[in-house]
């Protein structure tokens, strides 16, 4: 701690030594003890090289982040640092949980669904169609894990079982059928895949009500979403057969812990 400038109990300026006992004027301080109270530090503070931090009890609190100008060997200021988000990034530990949501509505007639069939909201109940994308990562390429899905619907006497295919991308290269088609799933597609969640049959409440849910809140699949984007992409598979009505609602909504 050589060089550093402090105040004593008459105002006057001393300053602390790295090694030595010291003088009046000139003391040497072997540590510094903050009791129930802050130490402040004002102006510029530079570090030759970083001190250990010995904890005997309590906390330490920083209350605003300062500027950090980084100097070459040469002493040379090589400029101001901008610390980014990134996946391996400081001064957040844990992870991070969000909740996001997607509704859509089909736009076609209303037709019978077998088993097995895909439902999605497209202009023709044969045709394929880009997926629906939901944003859950914390960064461009980020990752995380999908720890709850939640699917709702308006019509409230559904009672149909539904799968979740889940993608890295809007548009697989081999492409994903539309509504009222079997679903297929494509080799070509393997890397952009990420799995896919069975929720339980679809139920509603007492008489009067307006929608149907199914809900899965043990699950946790690994995704990692692909460059340049936040979201994963998603299409809906019916595991029973039954038929929507025309113009059906249905919302699907993903929990998710971000790494």
């Amino acid at each position: 701690m050589a060089n550093l400038l402090v105040l004593n109990g008459s105002l006057a300026q001393m300053y602390l030594k790295e090694s030595g006992q010291g003088t009046d004027l000139d003391p040497h301080i072997p540590y510094v003890h903050v009791a129930d109270g802050m130490l402040s530090i004002t102006g510029s503070v530079s570090v030759g090289s970083m001190p250990s931090l010995t904890m005997i009890s309590g906390s330490v609190s920083v209350y605003s982040m300062p500027s950090i100008t980084l100097t070459s060997n040469s002493g040379t200021n090589i400029g101001a640092v901008t610390l980014l988000a990134g996946e391996s990034h400081a001064g957040e530990f844990g992870g991070r949980t969000v909740v996001e949501g997607d509704e859509t509505t089909m736009l076609y007639p209303a037709n019978a669904h077998a088993a097995g069939d895909a439902v999605a909201g497209t202009t023709s109940n044969t045709g394929t169609a880009v997926l629906r994308g939901i944003p859950v990562a914390r960064v461009n390429g980020g990752s995380g894990y999908i720890t709850k899905l939640k699917m709702w619907t308006d019509q409230a006497a559904c009672t149909a079982r539904f799968r979740v295919h889940f993608y890295t991308v809007e548009a697989p290269t081999g492409a994903i059928v539309g509504d009222d088609a079997a679903m297929t799933l494509l080799y070509v597609n393997k890397a952009q895949e990420l799995g896919h969640i069975d929720l339980p049959a679809m139920a509603s409440a007492a008489a009067g009500s307006s929608g149907a849910q199914a809900a899965c809140y043990w699950v946790r699949l690994p995704f990692v979403c692909a460059g340049g984007d936040k979201k994963i992409y998603y299409r809906y598979e019916t595991l029973d057969d039954f038929t929507p009505d025309a113009a059906q609602k249905y919302y699907l909504e993903v929990g998710v812990e971000q790494n």
